[in-house]
């Protein structure tokens, strides 16, 4: 299923995984496509995009994915053909800086906070997590800089989060995520808030060993949502548009 919102050949991926609707608003102000990703597992992802790009029939569609996006935009492309992947707020492509994502995101918490999150974390990965609204408002906190807005979810998909996160944590620990990374032969543009606990070593430097050719875009005082962050957004914005050669 997806949404089209303009003119635009390019194809929004959201987060979570299952935060259905979490990168609406940046498809509407691209005009492009936003995939909703139902599928409970990666490959019936996949073929939800590609069932997008069929049927508006784009023969090498821009990929835009944010935070688990990002590694579907990345698993698309090194499987269909794609004139240009945007990676933003990505996901560490090495588990071992896991631990400083954690430690960046419950630096941020009060030491009671911190303990509601241990308590959301362990309700979300058994699927039954009570507090949607409470669980966002922790999750804004741990990963943003200063937000100015937020994406309203359609619903959060817990059955689907745990077992797209049981297949993909396997890939990145055996070298597969970054394998499909180096598969990619279009341009490879990363987006990232310096703010953003997803540590951006955790992109560049697995990809800087691998020899994955890519371009860099930064922003200070930004987390992990960069179209909502007070201090990026105007600029995000007019970065990704020039990338995009959106008027």
């Amino acid at each position: 299923m997806f949404k089209k919102y303009g003119d635009t050949p390019a194809l929004v991926l959201h987060g979570g995984p299952g935060a259905i609707g979490s990168a609406r608003s940046l498809a509407r102000e691209l005009g492009a496509i936003e995939v909703l990703n139902y599928g409970s597992s990666i490959q019936e992802q996949l073929d939800e995009i590609h069932d997008a790009v069929e049927e508006m029939k784009i023969e090498e569609p821009i990929i835009i994915g944010h935070s688990w996006g990002a590694w579907l935009a990345v698993l698309y492309a090194a499987q269909y053909p794609v004139k240009k992947v945007v990676l933003i707020g990505c996901g560490a492509f090495d588990e071992k800086y896991l631990g400083q994502m954690q430690k960046r995101r419950m630096g941020k918490l009060s030491e009671k906070e911190q303990a509601k999150a241990d308590e959301y974390f362990q309700q979300l990965n058994s699927g039954k997590l009570k507090e949607l609204s409470e669980f966002n408002r922790l999750m804004s906190k741990m990963d943003a800089y200063e937000m100015i807005s937020h994406d309203d979810l359609d619903c959060f998909d817990f059955e689907g989060h745990g077992k797209l996160m049981n297949e993909i944590r396997p890939m990145r620990k055996s070298g597969q995520l970054l394998e499909k990374a180096k598969a990619i032969s279009c341009q490879l543009i990363l987006f990232h808030g310096l703010d953003d606990p997803h540590p951006v070593e955790g992109i560049v430097e697995p990809f800087d060993k691998a020899g994955i050719v890519y371009k860099l875009l930064t922003f200070e005082k930004c987390g992990h949502t960069p179209w909502h962050e007070k201090h990026a957004k105007e600029a995000f914005m007019k970065m990704l548009k020039n990338e995009l050669e959106i008027e």
